[in-house]
């Protein structure tokens, strides 16, 4: 997220385009959808700092500072243990998107994940959300 680019910033699809950093895919792309909110609230973003060009960096943070600012919103939130990190944030929105029924072949083209397999670890769910798969059922 730290390469986004303004012109990666889909208006028309309300969409993040995300350039794979794997070797194996250069010159690969893919298409994140973002809710309608989140795209106005973007391009207020950066509507707000002055001479932007579509080539600027979305965020201009190094990866420590992005690090140590995910770090602070995390406790802020009272979020802790091993998952109070960006990797974490990723890990949660694959068990969400599981949770509320996404399809595995789309959740697998939004993370950039090569195999299926490596997707469906997110359908082994525990704690906090195998409660509320739990409770879903009954």
């Amino acid at each position: 997220m730290l390469n986004v680019r303004i012109a990666h910033l889909d208006n028309a699809q309300s969409c993040i385009i995300i350039k794979c950093l794997k070797r194996r895919k250069r010159g690969k792309y893919r298409l994140i959808p973002i809710p309608l909110y989140f795209q106005e609230e973007l391009f207020e973003y950066i509507e707000s700092y002055k001479d932007q060009t579509p080539q600027s960096k979305l965020w201009e943070y190094s990866r420590r500072t992005a690090t140590n600012y995910i770090s602070d919103i995390m406790k802020k939130s009272r979020i802790n243990g091993i998952h109070a990190c960006a990797r974490g944030l990723r890990h949660h929105f694959g068990v969400r998107a599981t949770m509320t029924g996404v399809a595995m072949p789309l959740i697998q083209k939004w993370m950039g994940h090569a195999s299926i397999q490596t997707t469906q670890i997110y359908t082994q769910i525990m704690g906090d959300e195998e409660k509320q798969i739990a409770q879903r059922v009954w």
